[in-house]
């Protein structure tokens, strides 16, 4: 390796799935303003046919109206469309799992937003449900397919640094406009929404062995606006059966041009740094005792290229019967300490021991 900085490697790995032949027929369920804007935007870029959508709200309804989508006019119509193979439920968590769960017994593949459930033990039985249908069961975990953090994956199961023993993350975000608004309102915006994405990461880079002791705080920072309700600041650390460490550190109110975080993924053989934004470009560090690899991403950052990359995973999982990368079974592990995460900072702070969830199959 060179310590010049290098092309972003293999480009078209990280590319998402190409478009199902036939695609499968979506219907949204719940059509706020991430589904009207980031998902939307994916499907009508894919020419991927938009049966309809469903919301109880009338502005909701309404802004699918405007945007010429057919709406429903209750979640049973939705499910008995036979037009409709994939349902994306972007729903407020706390009804996820039972529009999922119904949407499972109609026969319909699922991507649902994160946080998948509320509660392991439910989420896990929704996977068994869905395998015993035969169904996909997403979960729209998108920074999977950021291009820094999907670089760095790829580093890690090339064993290119070795066993990862240590994961630290600096999450620099300006959560402002959230401020009063229906996540802000959850009380556990920080943790159980927004850091979802770094756990979930993190997962897929670490080996798990459990059980995994969790300790999180969250706290007002004093930039945040005074309108907002949760804490826009937070710190998450847990640290597995075997000692491999992880650290999250957000600040959720700050000035930065645009938002940004990087993250250190430490093997026994080598260190992976990335330094991601929104809208890329991502840049990557790889020091290694051969060694030191600089990259860096022309436009692959998170939105809207994650977004894609996880409905185009969820769509060819659907139609072909392969497992999705963004299965909720692979998720499950990381939904354990996202939600002990949150029951540790209602706490004050007080350790949490989460033990591996099961499945019955």
């Amino acid at each position: 390796m060179s310590a010049a900085a290098a092309p972003w490697p293999d480009p078209a790995w990280l590319a998402p799935r190409a478009i199902p032949d036939p695609a499968p027929g979506v219907a949204i369920a719940g059509f706020g303003a991430i589904a009207a804007n980031e998902h939307l935007t994916v499907y009508r870029a894919h020419e991927i046919r938009i049966v309809g959508v469903f919301d109880p709200s009338p502005e909701a309804t309404a802004r699918a109206t405007a945007l010429g989508l057919h709406t429903y006019d209750d979640l049973d119509a939705l499910l008995a469309d036979d037009a409709v193979t994939l349902v994306d439920v972007a729903t407020p968590a706390a009804v996820r799992p039972a529009i999922v769960a119904r949407a499972l017994d109609a026969g319909k593949h699922v991507l649902a937003q994160k946080p998948f459930a509320l509660d392991v033990d439910v989420a896990a039985a929704l996977v068994d449900r869905a395998q015993r249908a035969g169904l996909t069961l997403a979960v729209n975990v998108n920074a999977r397919w950021a291009a820094g953090w999907r670089m760095a994956g790829r580093l890690v199961r090339e064993g290119r640094i070795g066993e990862v023993r240590a994961v630290s993350h600096v999450v620099e975000l300006d959560l402002g406009a959230q401020a009063g608004g229906p996540l802000d309102a959850t009380g556990d915006f920080a943790i159980v929404d927004v850091l979802t994405h770094w756990i979930d990461i993190t997962g897929t880079w670490i080996p798990w062995t459990w059980p995994v002791r969790v300790q999180a705080q969250e706290h007002r920072l004093p930039a945040q606006p005074e309108a907002s309700i949760s804490a826009f600041g937070a710190i998450v650390t847990f640290v597995t059966a075997a000692g491999v460490s992880v650290s999250i550190q957000l600040v959720g109110a700050n000035a930065l041009a645009q938002p940004r975080w990087t993250a250190w993924v430490h093997g026994v053989d080598g260190t992976i740094r990335t330094r991601s934004r929104w809208a890329g470009p991502d840049e990557l560090w790889l020091d290694a005792p051969d060694g030191t690899m600089t990259a860096t991403s022309a436009d692959q950052g998170w939105v809207p290229h994650g977004f894609e990359g996880s409905i185009l995973e969820a769509l060819h999982a659907a139609a072909s019967g392969e497992p999705a990368e963004n299965a909720v079974r692979s998720h499950l592990p990381m939904l354990a300490v996202v939600l002990a995460a949150g029951r540790s900072a209602r706490a004050g702070g007080v350790p949490e021991t989460v033990d591996e969830p099961r499945l019955q199959s």
